[in-house]
């Protein structure tokens, strides 16, 4: 039991910040910023689209756990779904707070720029394979319908300024931002819960030991990384505890897979994406993990 509250209250711990600054950013973009503004941002073709989805983590560092309010409210705006699933994929690693812990776990190393690499290429080809789905409601369980009944504000007729429109703006912000972490919040922490118990009741089904291949490693290094749920700043960090036991290869998949597929966000993603598509994009990134760190096992070790 100590054992399942410890994991349970750590996760929570780490994870809710970056939860509260996703819902913040969500109602910002809600409040603040029009349709007919935020649409001039986005790209016509798809591959420049997809490729401004995979950096957009560099301005937007709200993490595994946070990218997920931020990115139905950019489908809610209509940016294209190429944008949106680039920016789902790459933005809990292409940041610069985990980037900053993978060189502080690393240095410039192997793994450092791997893991970007990598990331990057996964988030460029989950991008790719969804622009080729023109509806986002194929996708997504939300659309450019919009979030919201009420128009966002600057939507429609440009009205005169009015006297405490400041002030209702800033009670909408604030409505929206615990609408949003409630909701959000309430599947995170089941989600966390599921995480805890099963790390608690079969605590060594996946010890990253010595493994008899390079591909059982990496299955090994890819279920310990499912389980561990963590974001991607704890997972630098975890990984480096693995470093005299676990070849680089393995640990690759380690740092890549957590923080894009993990159980703890499991219920949080089926709240943003319909289930075949969740489960399309989480086969392309296993796959080319996989492949990614058993090449890795060969050429480095």
């Amino acid at each position: 039991m100590a054992t399942f509250l410890t994991l349970s209250i750590s996760s929570f711990i780490s994870a809710v910040p970056f939860l509260l600054l996703g819902c913040v950013v969500s109602g910002i973009l809600e409040v603040y910023f029009p349709f007919e503004n935020l649409a001039r941002l986005i790209p016509d073709r798809p591959v420049i689209s997809i490729l401004a989805g995979t950096l957009a983590g560099l301005f937007l560092p709200v993490g595994e756990v946070g990218v997920w309010p931020v990115t139905r409210r950019l489908v809610s705006k209509g940016f294209p779904s190429s944008f949106a699933m680039a920016f789902l994929f790459a933005a809990p690693s292409v940041n610069l707070v985990a980037m900053a812990s993978t060189y502080a776990a690393f240095g410039l190393g192997f793994l450092f720029w791997s893991r970007l690499g990598v990331t990057w290429l996964i988030a460029m080809v989950v991008g790719g394979i969804f622009s080729l789905e023109k509806d986002a409601g194929h996708i997504f369980q939300v659309t450019s319908a919009g979030l919201e009944e009420q128009p966002s504000p600057g939507t429609g007729p440009r009205l005169p300024h009015v006297p405490g429109e400041g002030s209702r703006r800033l009670t909408r912000l604030a409505t929206i931002i615990a609408d949003e972490f409630f909701s959000y919040g309430s599947w995170l922490v089941l989600g966390i819960l599921i995480s805890a118990l099963v790390r608690t009741v079969i605590p060594g089904l996946f010890e990253p030991l010595r493994a008899a291949s390079p591909l059982v490693l990496c299955v090994k290094m890819a279920g310990l990384s499912f389980l561990y749920s963590s974001n991607a700043m704890e997972i630098a960090f975890t990984a480096l505890g693995f470093a005299g036991n676990v070849t680089a290869g393995g640990l690759l998949v380690f740092l890549v897979l957590g923080p894009m597929v993990n159980l703890k966000d499991v219920l949080l993603a089926l709240k943003i994406l319909r289930p075949r598509p969740l489960l399309l994009a989480s086969l392309v990134v296993a796959l080319i993990v996989m492949i990614m760190g058993v090449s890795a096992v060969y050429l480095i070790g």
